[in-house]
């Protein structure tokens, strides 16, 4: 007869088994990944200044959007994969976005980034402009300046093009789920609107690390977890969502930092800059006003920045569609439609985009 002691280190060996055949069936499947929410499409780069990004390779469907699939390509991004130098002729437009520009709850043809590429090919007699979606969901300004001096100047814009919106403006940690906060540790400073948002990150023993960094503990997570923790608080950091308008303070002092670095990265490589500023929801359909515009517009004539203010156009398309925005935050592919002509209009306007060929950049 085993003793107890032996019983008790069998019992754990099999557990222990059990728990690792698991793991390797989670990992091998991608089943473990949730199927949920956007989480799945996202990883970790600690190694990397923008602290995350899309996972390569991977597509996901998300219930709250229905059949929409989000597919990453091998470069880390939902859009097609372009190589690193530009083909003759070519004139390339960068977007740097957050899920707006991502196209949540749109299928990735539909999103304005392709839309624009389009619209702007369509009005050249000579074609080749490419349209570079870069955008990731939950990202500010920050993120995206990081991205853009460690990723993607190596692909040469001939135009950055950022997209605005008013998540750009709240405490970043509301984008990220509880164990992305976990592995992030302390948030660099500059990724804060407003520094007061910014907090250390509380201590967790060695054993919650370790499980927080296996499969088998992000499903546990997500799908027993997170539901239990949505039934106490439906939308969890609401009331701390962040200004809905651009205050005369450290928000705006941290966009206009972060924009002109964006600027004069683009800058460094002959590209042009504009901002294009996506109104949410009730400033469209409900009563909130355009003062957030107001603002943005008037910080862009104090730096000389192109700002293509979406307002007008959604609220006459409003009229007749009510169906321009998937929630809140995101329009639907005809709000991204329109979106597009638009700043295919005013960019030939400002003469940031040429019709003609465009020699490669060398």
């Amino acid at each position: 007869m085993w003793s107890w002691v032996t019983r008790v280190l069998v019992g754990a060996l099999c557990l222990l088994a059990g728990v690792i055949t698991v793991e390797i069936v989670l990992r091998a499947t991608g089943w473990g990944l949730s199927d949920k929410s956007l989480h799945a499409l996202h990883e970790l780069r600690l190694d990397r200044p923008w602290l995350y990004g899309l996972r390569p390779g991977i597509e996901v469907k998300v219930p709250a959007t229905g059949d929409v699939v989000y597919r990453i390509n091998e470069d880390g991004f939902r859009d097609r994969r372009y190589p690193k130098t530009p083909p003759d002729g070519a004139f390339r437009i960068m977007v740097l976005g957050n899920s707006v520009g991502f196209g949540y709850g749109v299928e990735e043809p539909e999103t304005f980034a392709t839309r624009l590429e389009e619209v702007l090919n369509g009005r050249s007699s000579a074609g080749g402009v490419e349209v570079l979606n870069f955008s990731v969901n939950g990202y500010n300004a920050y993120n995206q300046a990081a991205q853009l001096d460690d990723v993607g100047l190596a692909y040469h814009p001939n135009l950055v093009l950022v997209q605005f919106s008013v998540g750009v403006l709240h405490n970043p940690t509301l984008h990220f789920d509880h164990q992305t906060q976990m592995h992030l540790g302390m948030i660099p400073a500059e990724a804060f609107p407003n520094p007061d948002q910014r907090r250390a990150p509380p201590e967790h023993p060695w054993m919650v690390r370790l499980c927080s960094r296996l499969r088998i503990c992000a499903f546990v997570d997500e799908r027993i977890l997170e539901p239990r923790r949505r039934e106490i608080d439906p939308l969890p950091g609401l009331a701390s969502v962040g200004p809905r308008e651009l205050p005369a303070g450290p928000e705006r002092e941290w966009l206009r930092a972060r924009y002109n670095h964006i600027r004069r990265s683009a800058a460094s490589v002959g590209a042009g800059f504009a901002v294009v500023v996506f109104p949410y929801k009730e400033q469209v359909y409900g009563s909130a006003s355009g003062r957030l515009q107001e603002q943005l517009a008037e910080l862009g004539r104090e730096e000389g920045w192109l700002m293509i203010d979406l307002l007008p156009a959604l609220r006459r398309a409003a009229a007749t569609d009510p169906e321009l925005y998937v929630d809140t935050w995101h329009v639907t592919a005809s709000g991204n439609q329109l979106a597009a002509e638009v700043i295919a209009e005013q960019l030939a306007a400002a003469g940031l985009v040429r019709d003609g060929a465009r020699p490669a950049v060398q």
